[in-house]
C-alpha cells in the first residue's frame, strides 16, 4: 500500500467502519460488544443480564444495518457519485445532498427522534454549520450530537485522544442498527475520501472498497485473478467455436475421392486429427455421412 499522510490515514480509519459493513465484515458479536462497551458487564446482576437482548436480535440487527446502509450508498452512488466533490466543502456537499433527498432527510429525523434527539437540535446538526445562537444549552446539545455522529479529537497538554462517534444503545439492537446506519452514511457524505470508494466490477460481487491508489477495479486480488481467468476462458471458447465452424465447413467440402476425411480436413484447416476426434466425440462436429475410413 502506498504511503499516505497522517490526515489521510485518519480519514481512512474514520471511513473504515462504513467499508466493513458494506464489505460484510461487521458481525453480530461486534455489534453487541459495541453496544455494551460503556456498560461494566462484570457488575451486572443476573436479573440485569436476563434483560439484555439475545444474540439472535443482534443477528437480525446486523443484517438490517448492512441492508439499510447499502441501500443508501447505492442510491448515492447512482445519483451523486459522478458529481464533482473535490472542490466542494464536505459540509456543503452533505447539506446539498440531504436538501435534494427530502425523503432521506425525513427518515433521519425519524431515527433521531427515536434516539431522543430534539428536532430543532437535529436540524441544526444537519445544516453542518457552526452554531451562532446565544442559547448555550442549545449550542451544547448540538455539539454533543455532533460528537455522537462524527467523533472528535481532544488535545491537551502532553498529548491527546480521539473519541469515535456512535450511539451506545444496548436495549434495542434494531434501533442501534438504524442509528448507526444514519451516522455512518453521514460520515461517508462528509469524508474527503468518498470519491475513492469503488464497487467491485466482478459480476455478482456486491462488495465495496476504498481505492487509495486510484487504479483499483476489484475488491481483492482473488477477484482480479478470477476476472482474468474468466476473460481467458471466454477468449478460448470463442477461438474454439471459430475452429469448429471452420472445420465443419471443410467437412462439408470433403468427398470420398479425397481419401480419409480427418487427415484431409486437418491439412485444410491447420488443425490436428486429435482435435477433430475430440469434438466429434463431444458431438460438436458432425462427420461426413459416407466417408472413407479416417
Amino acid at each position: 500500500m502506498p504511503r499516505i499522510s497522517e490526515r489521510r490515514w485518519k480519514e481512512k480509519c474514520r471511513l473504515q467502519p462504513v467499508l466493513e459493513i458494506l464489505y460484510g465484515k461487521y458481525n453480530p458479536s461486534k455489534m453487541r460488544d459495541d453496544a455494551r462497551q460503556i456498560v461494566c458487564e462484570d457488575s451486572l446482576t443476573p436479573d440485569e443480564w436476563s434483560m439484555c437482548p439475545p444474540n439472535s436480535f443482534y443477528q437480525t440487527a446486523c443484517k438490517e444495518l448492512r441492508t439499510t446502509l447499502t441501500t443508501w450508498v447505492q442510491e448515492w452512488w447512482r445519483t451523486w457519485k459522478s458529481k464533482p466533490a473535490a472542490e466542494v466543502d464536505p459540509n456543503q456537499y452533505a447539506s446539498d445532498y440531504l436538501e435534494t433527498h427530502m425523503k432521506l432527510q425525513a427518515e433521519f429525523r425519524r431515527i433521531a427522534a427515536r434516539v431522543r434527539i430534539e428536532d430543532p437540535v437535529f436540524r441544526e446538526v444537519l445544516a453542518f454549520q457552526e452554531t451562532t445562537t446565544g442559547d448555550r444549552v442549545f449550542a451544547s446539545a448540538v455539539r454533543l450530537v455532533r460528537i455522537l455522529l462524527e467523533g472528535t479529537d481532544i488535545n491537551y497538554a502532553g498529548g491527546g485522544t480521539s473519541i469515535r462517534g456512535g450511539f451506545f444503545i444496548s436495549h434495542d439492537p434494531l434501533l442501534l442498527a438504524e442509528a448507526e446506519a444514519m451516522r455512518l452514511f453521514l460520515v461517508l457524505l462528509r469524508s474527503p475520501l468518498k470519491e475513492l470508494i469503488r464497487r467491485c466490477r466482478l459480476k455478482g460481487c456486491p462488495r465495496w472498497f476504498l481505492d487509495l491508489t486510484g487504479r483499483g477495479v476489484y475488491c481483492s486480488t482473488r477477484h482480479a485473478q478470477r476476472m482474468v481467468n474468466d476473460r481467458l476462458k471466454v477468449r478460448r471458447n470463442k477461438q474454439t467455436e471459430e475452429k469448429l465452424q471452420h472445420a465443419q465447413e471443410w467437412i462439408h467440402k470433403w468427398r470420398p475421392a479425397h481419401g480419409p476425411w480427418k487427415p484431409w480436413v486437418a491439412r485444410k484447416t491447420n488443425l490436428t486429427t486429435n482435435f477433430l476426434t475430440l469434438w466429434v466425440g463431444r458431438r460438436k462436429l458432425t462427420p461426413p455421412r459416407a466417408h472413407a475410413p479416417a
